[in-house]
């Protein structure tokens, strides 16, 4: 549901509040609710701006009903057509294989990886943090290959291109002593 939906949503949810507590008040005996429905039936001003208001009420339920009723959009996959028929790898999953390639790295200590869908194949962008006395171009280099080699095998797709972003250096903790 977009934001646009949610905004219409809670005005729609609130408005139909109001008149559900007068509709019950109504219900319980008070009649000012009632004079003032006569009031505004006597003026024609009022009549027409209730009107409005109320088709406008009416296109905000008919949307919200028909957008409630539409299917959400699935995880956004990457197409691979084969002889049998098309293999859709969910992005999640490629993340997944990403990550566990990274893990094979040495001097790596974490990695979050982003990755974004073309015409060619696949880009991928990495978020690392290493140790204190890691090379860093050497380990990034070797993350370079074995991501690309890891999803190109495995999967089948092309790596467009990896982009690796150096954001920490984690320090080990200090061992324990007894």
């Amino acid at each position: 549901m977009s934001l646009f939906d949610r905004i219409f949503a809670t005005l729609y949810v609130l408005i139909l509040t109001v008149l559900a507590v007068i509709v019950l008040a109504v219900s319980a005996g008070w009649d000012e609710p009632l004079a003032s429905v006569g009031w505004l039936a006597r003026d024609p001003d009022l009549r027409l701006g209730a009107g409005i208001i109320a088709a406008v009420l009416v296109v905000i339920g008919v949307r919200l009903l028909f957008g409630g009723l539409q299917r959400p959009s699935p995880a956004q996959t990457l197409i691979q057509t084969t002889s049998l028929g098309d293999i859709h790898i969910t992005l999640g999953a490629l993340e997944s294989m990403v990550t566990r390639a990274a893990h094979q790295v040495r001097g790596l200590k974490e990695v979050r990886p982003v990755l974004r869908c073309l015409p060619q194949g696949v880009a991928i962008f990495l978020q690392a943090s290493v140790g204190p006395e890691t090379n860093v171009a050497q380990v990034s280099a070797e993350l370079q290959d074995k991501v690309r080699s890891y999803i190109e095998e495995l999967v089948g797709v092309q790596v467009t291109e990896i982009r690796i972003l150096v954001d920490d250096v984690v320090r080990r903790p200090p061992g324990r002593v007894q």
